[in-house]
């Protein structure tokens, strides 16, 4: 591909609503993201009526990110997670992804990260595809709608990348994306077992499972754990856990275990409790990284190390608006999504998987924290309570960030 035909967006600070609009005349369906993440925000994002399909939608000061809709848009992307396993992959599949790639209308979205890229393409009219991951086992994925029929969407530039921080960029001319090769929707039916003929995409049935009307002894704590777990990974904050599942103690257990044994499987599940604190190692205090961010990024940071141990380690573990709704200085949602996308960008947190719609219900982003900055183990105030300054020790169970500099300070910031 030649030099001219690159359209690259460098040292911006996100959208603005001037480009947004001439996306959305060009006929591209728009999903707006807050700045500092890949993933939209909100039940219902993905319906056609929640996305930007008409210049005047787009708000005059805009300026977060925004994905593009497929399955509005009547386009898919081919996305390459790695190169070196995607390339012979698909030529199981009968596609040369180096003709693709080189192709002279080709028109790709960029991240900058090595071994990955994106290629955008229109679908025939009326066509919608389901989309395929095979991301894990051949390095790529095939995008355009879920399995029930709404869209899923690919961020376009210049949005900023909330691990890079840098915005994506295009190459190629994205007004005029071309037709999605012949060779490329045959192996996608192919690999969908369906017929050349433009799919109907089925309606899933929800399943959720419920609960037994009565938890026998023996089954109380390995439930009640399953169910404080399943909130977590959900994202609620650990006060709501702890009502929901006092209640559900309350009303079905026999007998209903202790309120302080449920305590503790609550305290098991969200990783941190108070009974301990979360410990800031040196090296993070110490470092450039940390030193950079604002108090609200600190604040996310503090409560990543509350919940990180050797179970979340691997696992992850969220990180949501819910945990800090109502807190001095997250007056908005914005100023969450700003402070941690900030944290993942200083690599101090580490995005471990994205959001997630599945047919029962929205994953949230799951993180943890860099190996470097990492300190898994949990010290308990039984056991250092009395030789921790009192102020220090009541932000730390509190959630207020500490600095190092703050040891022998009165502590000025809110208790929460």
């Amino acid at each position: 591909m030649n030099a001219a035909a690159c359209l690259a967006v460098a040292n911006c600070d996100g959208c603005d609503a001037d480009t947004l609009r001439e996306y959305v005349r060009a006929g591209l369906a728009l999903v707006p993201i807050p700045g500092g993440s890949k993933a939209p925000r909100g039940k219902g994002w993905n319906l056609r009526a929640r996305c930007w399909t008409n210049p005047g939608q787009v708000p005059g000061a805009y300026s977060g990110n925004v994905g593009l809709a497929h399955a509005y848009a009547g386009t898919c992307a081919l996305d390459i997670d790695d190169m070196t396993r995607a390339a012979p992959a698909l030529t199981g599949y009968g596609i040369d992804l180096a003709a693709l790639l080189s192709a002279s209308d080709a028109v790709h979205i960029r991240s900058g990260r090595q071994g990955r890229d994106k290629l955008l393409y229109r679908l025939p009219a009326g066509v919608t595809l389901a989309s395929i991951n095979r991301s894990a086992a051949e390095g790529f994925e095939l995008r355009c709608a879920a399995t029930n029929g709404r869209t899923v969407q690919d961020v376009l530039p210049p949005s900023i990348h909330p691990d890079t921080g840098k915005p994506y960029q295009w190459a190629g001319n994205w007004r005029a994306i071309p037709n999605a090769p012949a060779d490329l929707l045959t192996a996608w039916r192919g690999m969908l077992d369906t017929s050349p003929a433009p799919r109907t995409l089925p309606q899933p049935t929800r399943t959720r499972g419920t609960l037994p009307k009565a938890i026998p002894e023996g089954e109380r704590n390995a439930k009640l754990l399953s169910l404080a777990a399943g909130l977590v990974r959900n994202g609620y904050a650990a006060q709501g856990i702890n009502d929901r599942l006092q209640r559900i103690n309350a009303e079905r257990c026999t007998p209903p275990l202790g309120a302080d044994e449920v305590d503790t499987i609550v305290t098991q599940a969200t990783g941190y409790g108070s009974e301990g604190f979360a410990m800031l190692p040196h090296k993070l205090l110490d470092s450039r990284e940390w030193k950079a961010l604002p108090p609200r990024a600190h604040d996310i940071i503090l409560l990543a190390f509350r919940r990180y141990g050797p179970a979340t380690a691997q696992a992850g573990f969220a990180l949501t608006w819910a945990d800090f709704a109502g807190r001095p200085g997250f007056a908005k949602k914005d100023t969450f999504y700003t402070a941690r996308g900030q944290a993942v960008a200083s690599r101090i947190l580490l995005l471990l998987r994205e959001a997630r719609n599945t047919q029962t219900g929205c994953t949230p982003d799951l993180f943890t924290i860099a190996p470097h900055f990492a300190s898994p183990e949990k010290v308990t105030l039984r056991q250092s309570r009395k030789s921790t300054p009192l102020h220090i020790r009541t932000a730390l169970d509190a959630g207020v960030s500490c600095r190092a500099s703050d040891a022998n300070e009165p502590q000025r910031g809110a208790a929460r």
